[in-house]
């Protein structure tokens, strides 16, 4: 675990420089983050991180030759708290981690009732494993779950959309569950949509694609073979790109 001494601030206004003041508030950013008790997906810190990059870099030359001290104290800058974000910063990765693995472990206990009857509906003998409880409580941007046939996948699935429905508030209408298959598509739907009542869109990848595509045109699409390819490029090139010049 990782622990930071969280000093009292300058007033920002006091700050006179602009690189500081953004690493105060990134530094306020870090710090109201970690303190959410909630999952931190990687989207609420990426863009943040990297549109600091720059600066971060600036300032870290600056301690690297032992001059970042009298920065801060020319610009009214605590140096202290400074050196704190910058240390954050390139760690902060690892931070969010330990945030999110004691999240879970927390959730697993206090929503351990919850879990252990959440497809009830379904079969009141469904027992999920520590593995598929933390695939529910996993609030990530994009989760990769791999398992062999008769794993559960299904069943996790089952219980990560009606705890998303249940315990994060999220309108059905707003999941969409896609599959390979049709068969895993008519499972998941006899369990989600009909003994879960959750009435959620579940369809397959193709079927997926298709609707974003028609959601732009209604003309008829093909999918082009591999064959036939070249012959496509051919007359793309001859009719637009060659005309054009």
């Amino acid at each position: 675990m990782l622990f930071f001494n969280h000093n009292v601030l300058k007033d920002k206004n006091t700050i006179q420089n602009e690189n500081l003041k953004s690493i105060i508030c990134l530094g306020d950013f870090f710090d109201d983050l970690l303190s959410n008790d909630e999952y931190i997906a990687k989207s609420a810190y990426l863009k943040i991180l990297e549109s600091n990059k720059k600066n971060i870099e600036y300032l870290k030359n600056l301690e690297t030759d032992g001059l970042l001290k009298k920065f801060c104290k020319n610009h009214k800058a605590d140096f202290n708290r400074i050196l704190e974000i910058i240390n954050k910063y390139d760690i902060f990765g690892n931070c969010v981690n330990e945030h999110n693995e004691k999240f879970i472990n927390s959730k697993l206990k206090s929503e351990k009732k919850y879990l252990d009857t959440i497809l009830k509906e379904i079969d009141p003998q469904i027992f999920l494993d520590d593995e598929q409880r933390r695939v529910v409580l996993t609030d990530e941007d994009f989760s990769l779950v791999i398992a062999g046939a008769g794993a559960g996948k299904t069943t996790t699935v089952a219980a990560k959309v009606k705890y998303l429905v249940e315990k994060k508030n999220i309108n059905a209408d707003e999941i969409l569950v896609v599959s390979f298959t049709n068969k895993a598509v008519n499972e998941l739907k006899e369990r989600i949509q009909k003994q879960l009542k959750i009435d959620c869109p579940i369809t397959t990848f193709h079927s997926t694609g298709n609707a974003v595509l028609h959601k732009q045109t209604d003309e008829k699409l093909n999918i082009v073979q591999n064959e036939k390819l070249y012959f496509v490029l051919e007359d793309y090139f001859k009719n637009s790109v060659l005309q054009n010049e």
